[in-house]
């Protein structure tokens, strides 16, 4: 069954492609009641298509690349033309939705995720969307992940650098000496969640790139809900405190997403 993408906008914007060389092609939904509109909540909604004639051809990865029947430059060339047409349109981009099967019907039960544009450059290995989410937009060299490692240089975590007196902090140690925040396990982040927040707050900057990252990707989890206590205690206006202008700028607008998205 094929995914369907659907790309939600601010009123009296157009999205136009012209004689696309790739073969994408993106149209507005016609006129009147639209399941597509009541779902995402929004008036201008556009659907969007790849040479093949659905969305399948917005993927790519290996299993293209080794087929020749699969059409691999195509479908790289189709999610970089629609890269292209995000990026131009990002800050009227309200949303994206991917739509399989239709079992949820208000906007609130879907699942949330950052659609970092880097993520869809040249280089990268593959590419696809999730069914049944929706996307919001961080433009390339904004807030994506691709900058994390720029705006919190990871180091590798030594035993003294995890602070901290409770239990549960030297569980922490375990999983997360000798390591930087980049290499540390999703589930490691998952399994600790009741941890981070009784770290000292120089503990805390060395590893909260990845439980922000970690947060995100397990909506609704455990972890999810101890960022957005964190967010409200004290402990996170002190922490702020720390932190350099761009780096505070990425923590508030992290946490303002994954409590958005609660």
């Amino acid at each position: 069954m094929c995914t369907e993408i659907y790309i939600g906008t601010a009123e009296g914007v157009e999205l136009t492609v012209d004689d696309s060389p790739s073969g994408l092609w993106i149209t507005p939904l016609p006129p009147g009641p639209r399941i597509q509109r009541e779902f995402m909540e929004l008036e201008s909604v556009y659907e969007v298509g790849s040479f093949m004639g659905c969305s399948c051809g917005l993927m790519f990865g290996e299993f293209s690349k080794n087929d020749p029947t699969e059409n691999h430059e195509q479908r790289k060339a189709n999610v970089r033309e629609l890269r292209e047409i995000l990026l131009r349109n990002s800050e009227h981009i309200v949303r994206i939705m991917t739509l399989v099967n239709y079992n949820l019907q208000f906007l609130e039960e879907y699942t949330r995720l950052i659609l970092d544009l880097d993520s869809m450059n040249e280089d990268v290995t593959e590419f696809s969307f999730d069914a049944d989410r929706v996307y919001e937009i961080w433009p390339p060299g904004e807030l994506g992940p691709a900058r994390l490692s720029e705006i919190f240089p990871p180091v590798i975590l030594t035993k003294d650098d995890i602070g901290g007196t409770a239990p549960e902090v030297f569980n922490y140690r375990g999983g997360f000496v000798g390591k930087t925040w980049q290499e540390i396990e999703q589930r490691k982040y998952e399994d600790h969640s009741d941890a981070f927040c009784l770290m000292e707050l120089n503990s805390l900057a060395q590893i909260i790139p990845g439980l922000l990252l970690a947060g995100m990707n397990a909506p609704g989890s455990m972890l999810d809900h101890s960022i957005e206590s964190f967010s409200n205690s004290e402990k996170y206006t002190l922490f702020l405190e720390r932190l350099a202008p761009q780096q505070r700028l990425f923590i508030e607008r992290m946490m303002n997403f994954l409590n958005t998205n609660e």
